[in-house]
């Protein structure tokens, strides 16, 4: 017959191990915790997260780090995070690639994000923009796809296969009926430089400041941007399923519990709504986000619809080389 005291015991413990978690969960966070980010030191998002950071910080009370995460074009880091306890104390700023190309194109990467992850929220995006070089002599939209169309192969860089600016320039040619000779660059600054040269003829990176030395001639998004005003969207120039941004996103191991993963999202929401934080760095063409998880789910799902279509049509894989 067991006595009162090991009945109560045994009591105790099954309310420690049902509760436990939770109870560990709303005094999250206790130590420091880990951000992984994908992208080098000193990028747009880079800057944001470390910003981010030194300010969450102090209103959460504990450190966090951050560390730049590149290898493997981001499969490292998103590999780093799968793995990691589902305690809060490990979080990923992922970009779409990672988080929606690779998986699509490597059936060697070895996660899912529906299974492997816990959607934060959408943290940020770089808007990808339709640049021409100065000395091409057109003005809009419309005029280039005319020089396209009289020009064959005219040429059009991206950041490389399966990148979303070397998708939506796939995109917009099928839709524009042009032949586009696309070249893959490793990144912005180069392909500036060469379209200010007149090397090539066009480009599709994410917005970057330095392209206002160029034409910058449509934005892949739904709306005009606030630190674009002037120039139209895809849409407005007769091309509405041009919708491309580089985004980047806050992911946690699966499983989190909902209480930190409510708590982060709310702290994070609140930091982007104070002061300027918005405008400044809307300046580096970095559009702080924010919002629920739900919106980041539904962005992966959206950029799944969207791009498996090209990437199978396209024949478009993983080439490691």
């Amino acid at each position: 017959m067991f006595s009162k005291r090991l009945v109560l015991t045994a009591f105790c413990s099954v309310l420690l191990f049902a509760f436990g978690p939770m109870g560990r969960a709303a005094e999250w966070p206790e130590r420091t915790i880990t951000m992984l980010v994908m992208a080098p030191a000193g990028a747009p998002a880079d800057v944001a997260a470390r910003t981010l950071a030194r300010d969450l910080s102090a209103s959460l009370g504990q450190p966090i780090v951050i560390e730049n995460r590149m290898a493997g074009g981001g499969v490292v880091l998103m590999t780093s995070v799968a793995n990691a306890k589902p305690d809060g104390y490990t979080l990923g700023l992922t970009a779409v690639g990672p988080a929606v190309i690779r998986p699509l194109i490597d059936d060697k990467v070895g996660f899912e994000f529906d299974r492997d992850f816990t959607p934060i929220m959408m943290f940020g995006d770089g808007p990808n923009t339709l640049l021409v070089s100065p000395k091409l002599g057109v003005n809009t939209v419309q005029e280039f796809v005319a020089y396209a169309r009289q020009h064959p192969d005219t040429t059009m860089a991206h950041g490389g296969p399966g990148t979303i600016g070397h998708l939506a320039a796939i995109r917009f040619a099928q839709d524009a009926k042009i032949k586009l000779n696309l070249i893959a660059y490793r990144g912005s600054p180069q392909m500036i430089n060469d379209l200010l040269s007149g090397q090539i003829s066009s480009g599709f990176p994410p917005y970057n400041p330095a392209a206002k030395n160029v034409k910058i001639l449509a934005v892949a998004t739904e709306k005009r941007l606030d630190f674009l005003p002037d120039v139209p969207t895809f849409a407005e120039a007769g091309y509405p399923n041009v919708i491309a941004t580089t985004w980047s996103a806050l992911v946690g191991p699966a499983h989190m519990p909902p209480e930190v993963v409510a708590k982060l999202n709310k702290a994070i929401n609140a930091w982007m709504d104070e002061g300027d934080h918005r405008a400044q760095f809307n300046k580096i063409g970095f559009r702080l986000t924010g919002g629920e998880p739900a919106a980041l789910t539904k962005q992966v799902q959206e950029d799944r619809s969207r791009w498996t279509g090209i990437l199978r049509e396209h024949h478009i894989t993983f080439n490691p080389q």
